[in-house]
């Protein structure tokens, strides 16, 4: 059950660095400018690690659910075989 809760993590910080990168700018970047603002290359590198994270969150969740219901319907399988 944790690992549902980290990929969703996973995906929500995705998300987040995919639609708003200037939070993640303002949050790690804000107390070394004075009035900066971040810059266009900043902002598509953090969409693109946004992307692939969502991507790569999405995916593990699928494979989780998958190797869940593999599990259980070998397990099924076994006890009716025993």
């Amino acid at each position: 059950m944790s690992d549902i809760i980290a990929y969703t993590l996973i995906l929500l910080i995705g998300l987040l660095l995919l639609i708003k990168p200037e939070i993640s700018w303002k949050i790690t970047h804000h107390w070394d400018t004075v009035g900066g603002e971040p810059s266009d290359m900043y902002l598509r590198y953090c969409r693109i690690v946004g992307g692939l994270a969502i991507i790569v969150s999405i995916t593990a969740i699928i494979v989780f659910i998958r190797n869940s219901i593999v599990a259980t319907i070998w397990c099924e399988s076994f006890r009716l075989n025993s």
